[in-house]
């Protein structure tokens, strides 16, 4: 499952650099209007699925300003890719009668 990650987060990757080329390349403006509007689309989305990460992470996970970057910058594959480190940080939290081991 690994090589599929990494191929998606190449992808999301080269969308953004693509955004980023469009700031100094001339595009016609129905095309810039058009991609401006999905990245804002996005960067909400990605912006919202951080703060949640950071309302809802377990006390006892540590989580750096990196984590949070790349939540930023890839969204919901990031957070897919650091499923288990939250699942076993959440679970730890939990009282023992709450656990589903």
């Amino acid at each position: 499952m690994k090589p599929a990650i990494l191929l998606i987060k190449f992808v999301i990757l080269l969308f953004w650099v693509g955004v980023g080329y469009s700031f100094f390349h001339p595009l016609p403006l129905k095309m810039k209007i058009l991609l401006y509007g999905f990245t804002l689309v996005i960067l909400m989305m990605h912006l919202l699925l951080a703060l949640y990460l950071s309302m809802s992470k377990p006390r006892s996970l540590e989580l750096k300003a990196k984590h949070y970057w790349l939540v930023i910058v890839f969204g919901s594959v990031q957070l897919w890719q650091m499923k288990d480190t939250l699942m076993s940080a959440w679970k730890s939290e939990l009282p023992p009668s709450k656990r589903r081991d």
